[in-house]
């Protein structure tokens, strides 16, 4: 990702915690990797979440091992 505006940075973050609150609200899940690689830019500015590889229930959060200390 090249240089960007202010601007596009608020409009990335907003896309990015929208994601996060359909995730966590609408479909009860919990990412479990969110860090720059899994934010992917489109071409029309959009950015997209990704890398859901750890992504578990709500539920069973205290169950999963990758979880606890």
């Amino acid at each position: 990702m090249g240089e960007c505006s202010i601007d596009e940075m608020i409009w990335g973050f907003k896309c990015v915690l929208d994601a996060l609150h359909f995730l966590h609200t609408k479909c009860n899940f919990v990412h479990g990797f969110l860090n720059p690689f899994s934010v992917f830019v489109c071409s029309n500015g959009d950015w997209k979440l990704g890398l859901l590889d750890l992504a578990c229930k709500i539920d069973v959060l205290e169950e999963e091992m990758m979880f606890k200390q």
